[in-house]
């Protein structure tokens, strides 16, 4: 990772730049604003380490100037203590995280171990991003389908061939066929999307194809259809398995010559048209059904993108939630981070509504977190409802009643805090900067979860004794 770290306490910046070349960074450092000129113009740099309170212009003024000049590159803020409101002031103006001084080479590296991860976010995606012009929540992933697919989609958008789209509900086929249109040469044409499934026949005869009416003294109407209106651009059928046996022969009429003829109408219109098409279903099957003709299938198959359910690549849950986050964070100008344990169960559920679902979840707990931690009880009450597939080696407890989404997260994260308050010999203080909140969350979240813990004997933790006492 490349760091800049800007501070005007030489010892400090020193001791900084050391240590992070230890862990294998590459490191800059500026005294401060009369440096950046020299030391940020190329905007190379993945993390800013910036302290709020400088000689000459402060913190906030520098962190403006780097957000608008390069957007990409994540600032963490360094305050001295009490400066938690003009730190919070910094996150609202752009800051990715801040560190209250003193702070410990331990918690600065989980901090860049946070940063990072959003890094390797952006990179992970930016070959979409620089070669389509667009992000993406549909397209983000590492596995190796969404790999495949994001360069089928690049190379797909600079032919001019008919592409399906096959995979269920929620997984990116709209957005998906919006992407390749975007890159493709057609992008400044018009782009139509229809759902097949949602009309009657005749109804989507004439959305399509258009109609032709001709009075009984001669004169008539026109009505240009869908394909006729998108002369030049692209036409997204979505749901194509649901055509009729005759709407399908004139959409491969049109794919085959060019050319459609009205309802009604006695002469062909030419047309230039680009057809994508998608579906949740195996037309090949359709095909050998009889459903589904089969010379309009080896037209639509040959330019194939297959998108997996959300629940065949479980391992893409943490990198789409926290681009997610990041999308509502900047809609809602706050910063959104999932508690402890509710990302190992989320991998437990079985996502039949796959991305659309996940999206839905978030935003809920979105609207219902008050500081930007979202925890159990942020969870809209819709998913907690959903059935979750049995989870194996379930203890007794968890197999009850209350192995009920909801209890499997509290008792995530109620081992997970445990965990962290023994490693510190139950100094809270300690444990919240671990967990990345504040103290008072800390507090509050060991409430609610009815945790009790008491410092062990000849523990160096005074702040862990102090509330062992107490107990």
């Amino acid at each position: 990772m490349t760091i800049l770290v800007v501070d005007d306490d030489e010892a400090l910046r020193s001791v900084l730049v050391e240590a992070l070349r230890k862990r294998g960074h590459d490191v800059d450092d500026a005294r401060g604003d009369q440096d950046l000129p020299r030391s940020f113009p190329a905007c190379r740099y993945d993390v800013v380490l910036l302290d709020l309170k400088l000689s000459g212009p402060d913190g906030l003024d520098i962190l403006s100037r780097i957000r608008e000049s390069c957007p990409d590159t994540l600032v963490i803020i360094m305050t001295a203590f009490g400066g938690a409101e003009a730190a919070m002031e910094a996150m609202r103006s752009g800051a990715h995280d801040f560190l209250e001084k003193p702070f410990s080479l331990t918690i600065l590296e989980l901090r860049l171990e946070r940063a990072l991860r959003e890094v390797s976010l952006r990179r992970a995606n930016g070959l979409l991003r620089g070669q389509l012009d667009i992000s993406s929540e549909e397209l983000v992933g590492r596995d190796s389908r969404m790999l495949s697919l994001r360069e089928n989609l690049i190379r797909f958008s600079r032919m001019d061939s008919p592409v399906l789209f096959v995979g269920e509900s929620g997984t990116g086929r709209k957005t998906a066929a919006r992407s390749l249109t975007a890159y493709s040469k057609r992008r400044e044409t018009p782009f139509a999307m229809i759902d097949c499934s949602g009309f009657s026949e005749r109804e989507l005869l004439e959305r399509l194809f258009g109609e032709e009416k001709r009075g009984i003294s001669g004169g008539g109407s026109v009505q240009r259809g869908l394909f006729e209106t998108s002369d030049g651009g692209t036409v997204f059928l979505d749901e194509v398995d649901a055509l009729s046996p005759s709407i399908q022969e004139r959409v491969l009429l049109l794919i085959e010559k060019g050319e459609l003829t009205r309802t009604g109408g006695n002469h062909p219109v030419r047309l230039n048209v680009r057809i994508l098409a998608a579906t949740r279903k195996d037309l090949g099957a359709m095909v050998g059904e009889g459903h589904f003709l089969k010379d309009l299938f080896f037209r639509l198959n040959p330019l194939l993108l297959s998108f997996p359910p959300l629940r065949q690549r479980i391992s893409d849950l943490g990198i789409l939630s926290e681009t997610i986050l990041a999308r509502l964070g900047q809609e809602m100008h706050r910063r959104f981070t999932l508690e402890p344990g509710i990302l190992p169960l989320f991998e437990k559920h079985s996502w039949p509504g796959n991305l659309r679902e996940l999206k839905n979840v978030l935003e809920g707990m979105a609207v219902h977190s008050r500081n930007g931690l979202m925890g159990v009880e942020d969870l809209p009450k819709e998913f907690q409802s959903m059935g979750n597939p049995p989870i194996e080696n379930a203890s007794p407890r968890r197999a009850g009643k209350e192995g009920s989404l909801r209890q499997e997260l509290l008792d995530e994260e109620r081992r997970k805090i445990a965990q962290i308050l023994e490693r510190v010999r139950g100094n809270r203080t300690q444990a919240a900067k671990i967990l990345g909140m504040n103290r008072s969350s800390l507090n509050y979240r060991l409430r609610k979860l009815g945790l009790e813990f008491v410092a062990p004997k000849g523990s160096d933790g005074a702040d862990g004794q102090k509330e062992g006492r107490r107990k």
